[in-house]
C-alpha cells in the first residue's frame, strides 16, 4: 500500500517530534520550531501533545511486543554458536563461533532493553 503525500508529510513531522521528545527537548522549544517551520502556533501545540500522548504511547508498546521476539531469536543464536563450537572442538577442527554468540548476546540485550525500557 502506498502512502500518499500528506501522510509521508505527517509521518516526516511524527518522527522529527518524537525524537526531539526522546532527547528531553521542552514542549515549548518543539512548538516554537514549527512555528518557524509554518505551523501554526495552536496546531504546533496540539500536535506535539499528541505525538507525546499517542504516538510515542504506540511505539512503546510495538517494542515491547518484539521485546519477546528479540530474545528468543538471540537465544538461539547464542545456542547454536555454543553448539557449533564445541561439536567442532571435539572433533578436533576448532571452530569457535564467537560471532554469531556476541550477536545472539546483542539481540538479548536490546529485546531486555525493549521490555522495560
Amino acid at each position: 500500500m502506498r502512502d500518499t503525500e500528506s501522510e509521508k508529510f505527517r509521518k516526516q513531522w511524527v518522527s522529527y517530534v518524537a525524537k526531539r521528545l526522546a532527547k528531553d527537548v521542552p514542549e515549548s522549544d518543539i512548538v516554537n520550531d514549527l512555528t518557524l517551520k509554518g505551523f501554526d502556533k495552536q496546531q504546533a501545540q496540539e500536535f506535539v501533545r499528541h505525538v507525546y500522548t499517542h504516538e510515542l504511547t504506540a511505539m512503546s508498546k510495538a517494542g515491547k511486543r518484539q521485546a519477546p521476539i528479540l530474545i528468543a531469536i538471540g537465544v538461539v543464536l547464542v545456542a547454536l554458536g555454543v553448539v557449533v563450537t564445541v561439536v567442532t572442538l571435539k572433533e578436533g577442527v576448532g571452530v569457535i563461533w564467537y560471532g554469531i554468540i556476541v550477536v545472539g548476546i546483542g539481540f538479548i540485550a536490546r529485546g531486555i532493553w525493549k521490555m522495560f525500557w
